[in-house]
């Protein structure tokens, strides 16, 4: 959790709140879709029920409890992941254990196609990985499915296989340096004598810009090597520059005379990279000055480097960077949308459209500004009478299926997360309208972030109206009333801040609809006639609305219309939209700005609000909901509209 967020930021966003520490890393090996568990949390309603009592006993890795938990559990549908983390415990302790074999066996036996047979492969093949030697943990990626995700299996199965050429192997390797599975492979490629001594530098570099010296030096050790001191003294730079970018920067000013010229580029970038994080400056000078780097940096260091060039409306510098970037990054939405920018803007219209017909249609922000660009509809054809009738069809099978009710329970009784895992399993490889379906039987049970989730992997047959639900929609059209504020904007915010659901609390204390904190609802509560602020009134969905809309308001006012600015401000803070606004040197696209926030969690939070107010704003032009009536449909980059330097840009520069 981020810490700036409890004490600057009135609300909260779906990022922010994606899970307790206790199980990041169960998320992390389960390998879900993000979509179905990056929400802010549910509190436990039923601490008495037999299943939260075994997620309690798990995360305590309690077996005795668990044990209990699951005879408690016995003819419960919900018995599946009290045995997942039973056995959980179980093989992770020991993974070469005859028994842990005999275990996943009979664990696939009895639950067959459950996701979570696949998540316990998971967890024996890199448990087994993290505790080696290489022939035992061979033996246990061999009796695993080879397409399971986890890059450090990937990299185990690359190594088992001996299949790939020295170039795949180390794209595979990249941004993974700390897994044991990928060090295992690089071991191997030294073995075969496949590495150059930039290969070695490159990926110990790469494994300390993740905060990992001691993964770094274990890089140098597979070849027998040691970096020599001025190579230790950079590596060392480079982890601190993860969390202390500011310290990092006075390390390399005094180092700065005694590295190579090599040396000094990529540490100029990788810090300038890491100050924009501290939305610092002095980052784009150094991102400059280290910019003969960029074909040894690592993808996360090449994307910051690409905000700062769209930070400076440094077209230039974008394009070399993004050529710079991996052949994965550059396919990516966010790239090759950007990609298409910079050869507009270089006059290469056709390469630009060539470049922007990549991105497939939908309703993300690129997707809709790509179609933008290429003049590509956004409203989707009515169903069918034909897709009609196999979604009811499919509902009525629907509110008979076990996965679906051990999903639902799972949400009641907030175990998000689970509920989220169970929920995508059910949905994996399913027909459009069987996903609809499962959206409008989601929505009858009030699972709204749920339906959402459902609707939004639709490939072909596609709602809007499923998609981006109009709920609450009448209260939000009476609250922003003649206040130029658009019911579409707040209905964006809402879907992501809560995705509707009106009891949620995020880890910071931030509550409802609008996920509001405390301090600024009591702020707000005497504006909109309420005499006291509690967790009831927070979780009132009338109230939350009234004080929500009236803040968004105020930053809409403060802002100057801006949407991105105020959205921006919404999740972060008004303090830190303006100071992102301050360093710009000259106007710049709303896109650009968005692109360029350095906080990872608002930069995602304003393309998603705001591509999901264009999408309301398009779904009530196209007549399918009535949401805002008086205001014609806006496209994306019309709400991103052009962001001008702060006022106080001067007194920022001199500061500097």
């Amino acid at each position: 959790m981020v810490s700036y967020r409890a004490t600057t930021t009135p609300c909260c966003s779906e990022i922010a709140r994606c899970v307790a520490v206790g199980i990041a890393a169960f998320i992390v090996t389960l390998g879900a879709d993000r979509s179905a568990w990056a929400k802010p949390q549910v509190r436990i309603k039923d601490t008495d029920h037999p299943i939260v009592q075994a997620k309690q006993a798990f995360d305590l890795r309690d077996q005795r409890a668990l044990q209990k938990a699951q005879q408690a559990l016995a003819k419960d549908p919900l018995l599946v992941w009290a045995d997942y983390w039973a056995a959980r415990v179980s093989v992770t302790k020991d993974p070469f254990a005859s028994s842990s074999q005999a275990l996943i066996a009979s664990f696939e036996s009895t639950y067959k196609t459950h996701p979570l047979v696949r998540a316990l492969q998971r967890d024996w093949g890199l448990a087994a990985l993290d505790r080696g030697p290489w022939p035992s943990a061979a033996s246990v990626i061999a009796d695993i499915p080879a397409d399971l995700d986890a890059p450090g299996i990937q990299c185990a199965r690359a190594r088992l296989s001996g299949t790939l050429t020295k170039a795949q192997s180390i794209e595979l390797i990249a941004g993974a340096e700390l897994s044991a599975g990928c060090l295992l492979l690089l071991e191997d490629l030294a073995q075969r004598r496949q590495l150059q001594s930039e290969d070695i530098r490159n990926r110990a570099r790469w494994a300390a810009i993740q905060g990992e010296v001691a993964s770094a030096e274990r890089v140098y050790s597979i070849v027998g090597a040691k970096p020599d001191g001025h190579e230790r003294e950079l590596l060392k730079l480079l982890s601190d520059a993860r969390i202390q970018s500011a310290r990092a920067l006075g390390s390399l000013e005094r180092l700065a005379p005694s590295l190579s010229g090599e040396q000094l580029a990529f540490a100029r970038m990788a810090v300038g990279a890491r100050l924009w994080g501290r939305s610092d400056e002095r980052a784009w000078q150094l991102t400059q000055q280290g910019i003969s780097s960029r074909q040894d940096q690592p993808g996360v260091i090449l994307e910051t480097a690409a905000r700062l060039a769209l930070h400076h409306n440094d077209v230039k510098t974008l394009g070399m960077v993004i050529k710079a970037m991996p052949e994965r990054l550059q396919a990516d939405d966010t790239w090759l949308y950007w990609k298409g920018w910079v050869l507009s803007h270089e006059g290469k219209r056709s390469e630009a459209q060539s470049t922007w017909a990549k991105i497939p249609p939908g309703w993300s922000f690129y997707q809709q500004l790509a179609a933008e660009a290429l003049k590509r509809p956004t409203v989707p054809a009515p169903l069918s009478s034909e897709q009609l009738a196999e979604i009811a069809k499919q509902k009525a099978a629907l509110t008979h299926d076990e996965s679906a009710r051990r999903a639902f329970k799972l949400g009641q009784l907030g175990l998000r997360v689970e509920a989220g895992i169970e929920w995508s399993g059910l949905l994996k490889d399913r027909s459009d309208e069987f996903l609809l379906a499962a959206s409008e039987v989601a929505q009858a049970s009030k699972q709204h972030d749920r339906a959402i989730t459902a609707a939004g992997r639709t490939q072909r047959a596609h709602s809007l109206a499923h998609r981006y639900p109009p709920l609450y929609r009448e209260s939000v059209e009476g609250l922003t009333a003649g206040s130029g504020v658009s019911p579409a904007w707040v209905l964006g915010l809402i879907r992501q801040e809560s995705r509707f659901m009106e009891k949620l609390k995020s880890p910071v204390g931030a509550s409802g609809l609008m996920q509001l904190m405390p301090k600024t609802a009591k702020s707000l509560a005497k504006r909109v006639g309420l005499k006291k602020v509690d967790a009831a009134t927070l979780e009132d969905p009338a109230s939350n609305l009234k004080m929500g809309v009236l803040y968004l308001k105020d930053l809409h006012a403060d802002f100057q219309g801006s949407s991105v600015l105020a959205t921006a401000a919404y999740n972060a803070g008004p303090s830190r939209s303006r100071l992102w606004q301050s360093t710009l040197t000259e106007p710049i696209s709303g896109a650009a700005f968005a692109e360029s926030i350095p906080f990872s969690e608002t930069r995602d939070y304003v393309k998603k609000v705001l591509a999901n107010a264009s999408a309301y704003q398009s779904s009530l032009g196209a007549g399918t909901m009535r949401v805002g009536l008086d205001q014609p449909a806006r496209p994306l980059s019309d709400w991103l509209s052009t962001i001008q330097p702060g006022a106080n840009r001067a007194k920022q520069s001199r500061r500097s």
